[in-house]
């Protein structure tokens, strides 16, 4: 199982600890812990460095003063400001980018790390749960995601 099956994994545990049945729970809770430290480490790897987020944060209010604007305030298009005049965007991003040429390459190579990581192989041994112990109104959807860790 690779790191990133494990984050799916966490995910999915999460996501059926409403459902009832008591060695059912325990085994939810038991590897949710398991898997806890190692999501932790991997948040960690990917934090992004104060000098990125400085540039993030003036990229976004570049990004601002060339949208468009509705009342007063920048148009945004699910998570894209839409830009009233591209090319001066352009012109001020490259210039941004070029003061913070070096928190962006390490961030891009930070980023190339933590995929390669989440590609690498886990050791983590997690905790079995029996199908016996599966409650009968689990979706299929949510079996799916908890699959690693069942016991035939």
């Amino acid at each position: 199982m690779t790191k990133l099956d494990l984050v799916n994994l966490f995910q999915s545990l999460h996501q059926v600890k409403e459902l009832k049945g008591i060695k059912f729970a325990y085994s939810v809770i038991k590897n949710i812990n398991i898997i806890k430290s190692e999501i932790e480490a991997l948040q960690k790897a990917s934090e992004s460095s104060l000098g990125f987020i400085e540039y993030e944060k003036k990229r976004i209010e570049l990004a601002k003063k060339f949208a468009k604007k509705d009342k007063g305030e920048p148009v945004i298009e699910g998570d894209r400001y839409i830009l009233e005049d591209e090319k001066k965007f352009g012109k001020e991003w490259e210039k941004l980018k070029k003061e913070y040429e070096e928190e962006v390459g390490k961030r891009e190579w930070q980023i190339k790390q933590c995929n390669d990581l989440l590609m690498e192989d886990s050791d983590i041994k997690l905790h079995k749960i029996k199908m016996a112990d599966v409650p009968q109104d689990i979706s299929v959807k949510l079996l799916e995601g908890i699959f690693a860790v069942i016991e035939e």
